[in-house]
């Protein structure tokens, strides 16, 4: 989906779930009300993979207010501070693109990051004093679009659990003049594009089936090494089993497996379609059932 400014992923998850008549709807990875672009949207068994896909990275068009301090590290928040920016667009670009790769940030006071068991901005939002923790941050691939005299505008991506906002601030704080968030959009959720997306009001005047945006269940996690079952095989793993002989047959995607980084999708022969996902015991050796899809 191409999610709109101004409305939480909640809202866009709730108009899809009307859509599609109550069916389960999940998501793999929120955006901030003021963040627009591509929000990956999981159907029915395709909720079983919400946690994969969260895990994938993401890229983002940022654009970035210098001069101006705020409280949330984007334009939404309280400002705390103002200073006059005279700086070149040279010295922004050059100090822009050198802010990159793993780097400790502090996580935004307003967001949704527990902290003792409570999320950060309903603390902050109470006026408690909260001491934002620190995160591990990777960002890259940065390409700056624009630079003016008090802003600028780039492609970047990002590991999961950055805060582009993180970024924004800190970008700020190098140039000694304050920064904020001033608009993001999110182009790339691996390995979605924001080419493939639809708004909400598309999905509602088209048969869905024969959109672009809907991604086969088959088709995802596409990177993964795909094995192909029948007959007592099927049965068993469609029943969360794995027979001796097929755990015989698996054992040369192991090594494989564990180099990729993945699990192996298990395909039925007949149907082609996806019936479970096995995921890599280490202290056995062999592959585990990790997800079981009941298909109608």
């Amino acid at each position: 989906m191409d999610k709109p400014e101004a409305c939480t992923s909640h809202d866009i998850v709730a108009q899809i779930r009307k859509i599609f008549k109550g069916q389960s709807v999940g998501h793999a990875g929120t955006l901030d009300p003021m963040a627009t672009g591509l929000l990956v949207l999981l159907l029915g068994e395709a909720t079983k993979l919400s946690s994969f896909l969260l895990n994938e990275e993401k890229g983002y068009t940022a654009r970035v207010q210098l001069g101006v301090e705020t409280d949330t590290f984007d334009r939404t928040g309280q400002v705390l501070k103002e200073s006059p920016c005279c700086l070149s667009e040279d010295q922004i670009r050059a100090m822009a693109e050198s802010l990159k790769g793993p780097m400790e940030l502090k996580v935004p006071v307003f967001s949704a990051v527990k902290v003792k068991g409570k999320k950060l901005y309903e603390e902050a939002r109470k006026g408690h004093a909260v001491e934002a923790p620190i995160k591990t941050m990777d960002f890259y691939e940065l390409e700056t679009l624009e630079v003016g005299s008090n802003w600028v505008e780039l492609n970047l991506k990002c590991s999961k659990g950055s805060y582009i906002r993180s970024w924004a601030h800190l970008l700020g704080e190098k140039l000694k003049v304050g920064g904020h968030l001033s608009s993001l959009r999110r182009t790339w959720s691996s390995p979605f594009h924001l080419k493939q997306a639809v708004t909400v009001e598309t999905l509602k005047n088209q048969p869905w089936e024969q959109l672009a945006a809907a991604i086969p269940l088959e088709q995802l996690l596409s990177h993964w090494p795909s094995f192909y079952v029948e007959d007592r095989d099927l049965v068993l793993v469609s029943n969360g089993q794995l027979s001796y002989g097929l755990k015989g047959r698996l054992r040369p995607f192991y090594q494989r497996v564990l180099d990729l980084k993945t699990g192996v999708k298990i395909i039925s022969k007949p149907t082609r379609q996806l019936v479970a996902l096995l995921e890599p015991a280490p202290i056995s050796g062999e592959f585990k059932i990790g997800r079981v899809f009941h298909r109608r």
